[in-house]
């Protein structure tokens, strides 16, 4: 019930779990975000910072510390840094254990009262998420006469409907065009992420594709039972 983005910034700051991560191209993502840096990442190699061998910049250890800026500031910043010109501010330091240790010990108490907060709000999530699916379980029952691949019209042709809410990433048939096999895949969708092929059926070999449904065409939305064609 927490659906991932399709897209995310690069120098995206987030958080999962005990995970934390600035995303080094711009990709889908389902992290927590909570900053905008720049990319630890040059995918060519340009800058003082980095090689076209070793594009990224990070090593084990390293510690990071982020300057607060405004947006326009930023932007100026990054373009400085595709152009190979921004050069990161490093000092050498020797990581203390010992000094981990007694920080962490420091903020127990915060540390803590944080956890039992996080807690309780997790518990609250996962209640509020379970009567989501409960409600949205109900509405595909109360949908589901309606959302079966095949209805047979008055019209007297078959209507090849959507099994789920997603995007048209890929017609892969055209008007005129007759179902050889069963599994031949009609349409790609694409949902969370994911392609999803949908194949003809058997039930369907030996039809003629009549026409698309209203709408119906690549990087459009289509839902549950939507019509995607018309058979004959």
């Amino acid at each position: 019930m927490n659906p991932s983005r399709t897209y995310t910034p690069r120098g995206a700051v987030g958080l999962a779990g005990l995970v934390s991560a600035i995303y080094p191209v711009e990709s889908p993502g389902g992290y927590q975000l909570y900053g905008r840096t720049l990319p630890a990442w040059q995918t060519w190699g340009q800058g003082s910072n980095f090689s076209p061998d070793k594009p990224w910049m990070l090593q084990p250890f390293d510690q990071i510390h982020f300057e607060v800026i405004k947006e326009e500031e930023y932007q100026k910043l990054e373009q400085q840094f595709d152009a190979g010109q921004y050069s990161f501010k490093m000092e050498n330091c020797i990581f203390s254990l010992k000094d981990y240790t007694d920080f962490i010990n420091s903020i127990e108490t915060e540390t803590s009262a944080f956890r039992n907060k996080q807690t309780k709000a997790v518990l609250q999530q996962e209640q509020k998420e379970q009567l989501l699916l409960e409600e949205w379980l109900k509405e595909q029952r109360n949908h589901s006469k309606h959302s079966e691949t095949t209805q047979i019209n008055s019209d007297g042709l078959v209507h090849f409907t959507a099994p789920l809410s997603a995007m048209i990433w890929k017609i892969l048939v055209q008007s005129g065009t007759t179902i050889q096999h069963e599994d031949e895949i009609l349409v790609i969708l694409e949902a969370m992420k994911t392609q999803i092929p949908v194949k003809a059926g058997r039930q369907h070999v030996g039809r003629i594709i009549k026409a698309f449904g209203k709408g119906v065409q690549e990087g459009e939305q289509v839902n549950a039972g939507d019509n995607l064609f018309f058979l004959e």
